[in-house]
């Protein structure tokens, strides 16, 4: 839905000591441990319950077609034991609030609950879920989805009123501008504000998931767009009236209804759909001492054709931009943060760049998508890394490029602080560096995709605990050391 706004926004923006391993190449998925506490945040790092920071790899996985509910479109076990054998531990999972309360205040508990069931499969095998109400173009009326019809508000505006697609809808298409003005309003339908009713969809989603300690958290809202206050938003200005008096106000309502019921999961928030083309955050501090800042980067591919130079210099230095402007939100409010949102192309250099921008700055990431799945918004050119959920989890049913650019080797679990990591593809080379703390375990997921021959690990200021050539490689940091750095290249 983003790609004709991204075009937009990004031509303004032009303008304007070694312990050698050797064994037998791993052919078994790694040993996984279930999710077993809830996981809090130390600064920008997310952290487990023995105060090790936790680095996440992963997929968003949304079922934007009718019933809403991945379970159904196929997605469960397979899906969580193909993952946890690539490496990845974090899955964000859409739930579509058309299908949770499709009548003011009914809920659908056992949508709800095949949710919760999706959640708990995952846990089992090491994958936290961050949980998304998710929409884009609020719904099916502008050739989008989420919010049921009971909450769509356009003072009597038709909707087929310049009713083209949905990249021009989202600027131009006047009864969906009214919608998003009547909600960040906060416009009443059915005798109450329109925040208010949102608010308590995710009041009733989080007394559901209080204490599950699969759940990362929940992600509030998908990719605000300011209505028809978006002209004044585009980079280099960004939407400060709009966050800092409508969009930020509203995150800390949600939160504190939130928190009536459950004080410990993270609240994750996001800036508007400009802020991954460059557009600043003026959010302030919104959340609470549990929150984390969601922010999303995209590079306007149309078709997946091999541009030109040029357009690719433009749109790497807009993602710097991006990702430097994600840290200085989490300066300002020590807060957690995580690129939830990137890719959505079947161009496969640009995920390979932005994986390695978002390595070079230590960043957790979730590409977008697992499974295209029938999403009415995508345009017919997002690649997803399953083709088809009712078919094996191999072969042909695998985007095999994709798979081979996104399962790297990094670090999960670091007891310590992660000082910097990253893989080089071309030499196979992964170089890993932190400042250990305390006497846990580090754990790293190794990639037996990348090192089909088994590795050799090159390691100082620790020992590693594993077995040779192990999926998931071990360190225990020596006593009194003060940095450890590994090193891992093909045999």
């Amino acid at each position: 839905m983003r790609r004709l706004l991204a075009g937009l926004v990004l031509l303004l923006a032009a303008v304007a000591g070694a312990l050698p391993v050797q064994a037998a190449q791993v052919q078994a998925p790694p040993t996984v441990t279930p999710a077993r506490a809830i996981l809090g945040h130390d600064g920008r790092w997310i952290t487990d319950d023995q105060g090790r920071v936790v680095i996440m790899h992963g997929f968003n996985m949304v079922a934007k077609a009718a019933p809403h509910d991945p379970s159904q479109l196929g997605f469960g076990e397979k899906d969580a034991r193909f993952l946890a054998a690539h490496g990845f531990n974090v899955v964000r999972l859409g739930i579509v609030l058309a299908a949770l309360e499709p009548e003011p205040g009914e809920f659908d508990d056992r949508y709800l609950a095949n949710i919760e069931r999706t959640i708990d499969v995952l846990g089992r095998y090491g994958i936290h879920t961050l949980v998304d109400i998710h929409q884009d173009l609020l719904s099916p009326k502008f050739k989008g989805f989420g919010l049921p019809d009971w909450m769509i508000k356009t003072d009597g505006i038709p909707t087929d009123l310049l009713n083209t697609d949905s990249f021009k809808n989202l600027m131009f298409n006047p009864a969906l501008q009214r919608a998003n003005d009547n909600f960040w309003n906060n416009g009443v339908v059915h005798g109450r504000g329109l925040q208010e009713w949102y608010t308590e969809a995710w009041i009733h989603i989080a007394k559901a998931l209080k204490g599950n300690p699969a759940v990362l958290g929940y992600d509030l809202w998908n990719e605000p767009w300011p209505g028809t206050a978006w002209p004044g938003c585009v980079p280099p200005f960004g939407c400060k009236d709009f966050e800092s008096k409508k969009l930020a106000p509203f995150f800390t309502k949600m939160i504190k209804g939130i928190r009536t019921v459950d004080r410990e999961h993270l609240t994750w928030y996001e800036p508007t759909l400009l802020a991954p083309f460059g557009a600043p955050t003026h959010l302030g501090r919104p959340g609470d001492a549990k929150s984390g800042y969601s922010f999303h980067a995209y590079c306007p591919d149309l078709s997946g054709r091999t541009l030109s130079d040029r357009f690719y210099a433009v749109c790497d230095e807009v993602q710097k931009i991006v990702f430097d402007q994600a840290l200085k939100q989490q300066e300002r409010t020590g807060d957690a943060v995580m690129l939830t949102e990137f890719g959505a192309t079947p161009n496969g250099r640009e995920i390979e760049y932005v994986i390695r921008l978002a390595d070079s700055r230590r960043m957790p990431w979730i590409e977008w998508t697992y499974c295209r799945c029938k999403d009415p918004t995508d345009g017919g050119t997002v690649d997803g890394l399953v083709l088809d959920l009712t078919k094996p989890r191999s072969g042909a049913n695998v985007n095999a490029a994709r798979l081979k650019i996104m399962d790297e080797p990094y670090p999960q679990t670091v007891a310590g602080v992660p000082e910097s990591y990253g893989f080089d593809p071309a030499t196979r080379t992964f170089r890993f560096t932190f400042t250990p703390e305390g006497t846990a375990e580090t754990l790293v997921h190794a990639s037996p995709l990348q090192y089909p021959g088994g590795y050799t690990a090159q390691v100082t200021g620790a020992k590693i605990t594993s077995a040779p050539d192990a999926a998931r490689l071990v360190l225990r940091a020596n006593r009194g050391a003060k940095a450890v750095t590994l090193t891992l290249t093909p045999r």
